[in-house]
């Protein structure tokens, strides 16, 4: 069986790639909702994958080792999943994946996962975004991989700098990064050159971002026609702690949560005053009709929205739907108090773990490392512009050998200084939706941030020392 190419119908990244964020839009690994947008290739593909889920539901061999992957994709990532699957099986005899679809929502949010490991009857390996396997983590559900990894040959300097922290938590190595997704800012060089605007020397502050912004927003009358920019559009992509990190808030830093960081207030401040200038019910009613990363009536590819923040994958998005779009990629802008921070990124990191009680840890670690290797992660970083956290396969990919520009951006990202993986803590997950909460308080009841973020930051110690 052949893999997908980069023409399939796109599929989104588990909740978040995300990017590491905690939001509710799709994103690189989710199959796609609608029925409509799949094409004739899709359909072959997911007939390719049904073929392949049953070859590998047959028996093993005798002596064969059997490892359970629960991977968290569908549509065409599924059968891209299954042919890495069927590259393993081919190259290392007497070791078999026996593939299971399950979504995080269906798996590890919902308590399945947990449930498995008290029973003993665990998957041997998982795959979901950092954001839902670093709080299990730390809270004691994988296993360390520590002395598999290192029979195979690896440390953990292999690894990008900017993702080594999320593989030691305590002296422990739980989690195995396979690649970053970073996020960015996207303009419309038409909208741009209307507007009287030079893409060859983009926004990058808050305040240069807020002038273009005005200049690209269009109004007939009352309503808008176009609007520049929108800070809390795509969910997951523009979630607080991706907000946060361009205002220079450490909101979890050395064992202790900090949500009346002044660069946090600032933030939420900053998306306040710009709900009260363009009026936040007319935003609401404005982009009522806009669809997700992953539809055709995204605001960007129908031109409703001049600019925006995505992460990498969106290139392939734009690719699919609006494939004669011009338009230019560059980093996020910062907080006009940290300059320092442009050219970064916060990371969305897609992971794999072993649960506690898996009973092939070695042959688990095995998979997890084959699958890391050039001539699969450059396919991925291909069709989905994603960096392997591997630092040897770096240069082997086509998009470097090519230099190709808008690659050269995110590539440049990933290895900034500043760029990480913020608020790195047990209780990630749900002090991300009660950041939420605070901004959607400030954006539509005009409430001051400072107090309300006092008042959750009692919660969220409490909550960080029932967890401990």
């Amino acid at each position: 069986m052949r893999k997908r190419g980069a023409a399939l119908v796109l599929t989104a990244a588990v909740a978040c790639n995300l990017a590491g964020c905690s939001g509710t839009a799709a994103t690189k690994n989710e199959t796609p909702k609608s029925d409509t947008a799949q094409s004739e290739t899709t359909k072959e593909a997911g007939a390719q994958a049904e073929e392949s889920k049953s070859e590998a539901a047959q028996t093993p061999a005798e002596g064969e080792v059997v490892i359970k992957y629960w991977y968290p994709w569908g549509g065409d990532s599924e059968t891209w999943d299954l042919w890495r699957i069927e590259e393993f099986e081919k190259n290392n005899p007497g070791i078999k994946v026996e593939a299971t679809y399950v979504p995080p929502d269906a798996g590890i949010t919902n308590g399945k996962l947990m449930a498995a490991i008290a029973s003993g009857n665990v998957p041997d390996v998982i795959c979901a975004p950092n954001l839902l396997t670093y709080p299990m983590a730390a809270q004691g559900a994988f296993e360390d991989v520590s002395a598999a990894m290192e029979k195979l040959g690896r440390s953990r300097d292999d690894y990008q700098p900017s993702v080594q922290s999320l593989m030691d938590i305590d002296g422990a190595w739980y989690i195995m990064p396979m690649e970053t997704d970073t996020q960015m800012l996207f303009i419309n060089n038409e909208k741009a050159a209307a507007a009287g605007l030079d893409v060859s020397n983009p926004p990058k502050s808050i305040s240069e971002l807020d002038e273009w912004a005005d200049k690209m927003t269009v109004k007939e009358g009352d309503d808008y026609t176009t609007m520049g920019f929108i800070p809390w559009i795509d969910g997951a992509e523009t979630d607080v702690y991706n907000q946060a990190w361009y205002f220079g808030a450490q909101i979890y830093e050395d064992g202790k949560i900090n949500l009346t960081d002044p660069d946090l207030v600032e933030m939420m401040n900053w998306q306040r005053k710009y709900a009260e200038k363009y009026n936040p019910e007319k935003i609401k009613s404005f982009a009522s009709g806009f669809g997700g990363a992953f539809s055709p009536d995204h605001a960007f590819f129908t031109g409703k929205v001049a600019m925006t923040m995505n992460g990498n994958w969106f290139n392939n998005a734009i690719k699919q739907y609006v494939p004669d779009m011009d338009y230019t990629v560059v980093p996020m802008v910062v907080s006009d108090s940290h300059p320092e921070l442009y050219g970064g990124s916060v990371l969305g990191v897609n992971t794999y773990c072993v649960p506690k009680g898996a009973k092939n840890i070695e042959a688990a670690a095995q998979f997890v490392d084959y699958i890391a290797n050039a001539y699969i992660a450059d396919d991925n970083n291909k069709t989905w512009y994603s960096t392997p956290t591997r630092k040897d396969v770096i240069d082997e990919l086509t998009l470097v050998k090519e230099n190709d520009e808008r690659y050269s951006v995110i590539k440049n990202m990933v290895f900034n200084e500043h760029s990480n993986t913020p608020a790195l803590c047990s209780i990630r997950s749900v002090m991300g939706q009660e950041l939420i909460s605070v901004r959607d308080k400030c954006l539509y009841e005009d409430k001051d941030p400072e107090p309300l973020l006092a008042d959750l930051q009692g919660r969220m110690e409490k909550e960080l020392q029932n967890t401990q």
